[in-house]
């Protein structure tokens, strides 16, 4: 017990000493009483670098273009594809982001058809009533009861 604690009374000393002691580094800009001052103007000189580089766009070449994401719905609200025009024809068909075609004959009201896509239709690339595309490029074909994947080309 002496011997640790004489050990911690000559690191005390010597810790005391060498900061009572201690010269400033006229390189670094301490000055006596202010020992962070060098810390201070290295983290402002980096803030500078930063500043400076993401406002003039950083310096090198860029990096490669990634891979293209996921498509989205094109459509609005629930409506992800419509097939038809009012004015062509008398019958419009929309496919709905449940997957639903929904039908709707001039004047009339909407109605279910009873063809839900057998995939979301956020998978869907192309669509019209009586066929569609998906994003791996499988062609889909509406046989009168069912969706029936014909593949690709």
């Amino acid at each position: 017990m002496k011997k640790a604690i004489i050990i911690l009374s000559v690191l005390a000393i010597i810790l005391s000493v060498t900061n009572v002691y201690a010269k400033p580094d006229k390189e670094r800009g301490d000055a006596k009483g202010q020992p962070f001052t060098a810390i201070w103007k290295a983290i402002n000189k980096l803030q500078t670098k930063l500043d400076n580089h993401t406002h003039n766009g950083g310096s090198g070449t860029s990096g490669p273009v990634g891979p293209q994401g996921p498509r989205g719905i094109s459509g609005a609200g629930v409506i992800a594809f419509i097939d038809g025009d009012l004015q062509a024809t008398t019958t419009v068909h929309v496919l709905k982001t449940n997957g639903q075609v929904w039908s709707r004959t001039e004047g009339g009201a909407w109605v279910n058809a009873n063809m839900t896509i057998p995939t979301t239709s956020s998978a869907v690339v192309q669509w019209n009533t009586n066929s569609f595309l998906d994003i791996t490029g499988n062609v889909w074909q509406w046989t009168g009861s069912a969706w029936v994947n014909i593949s690709q080309p």
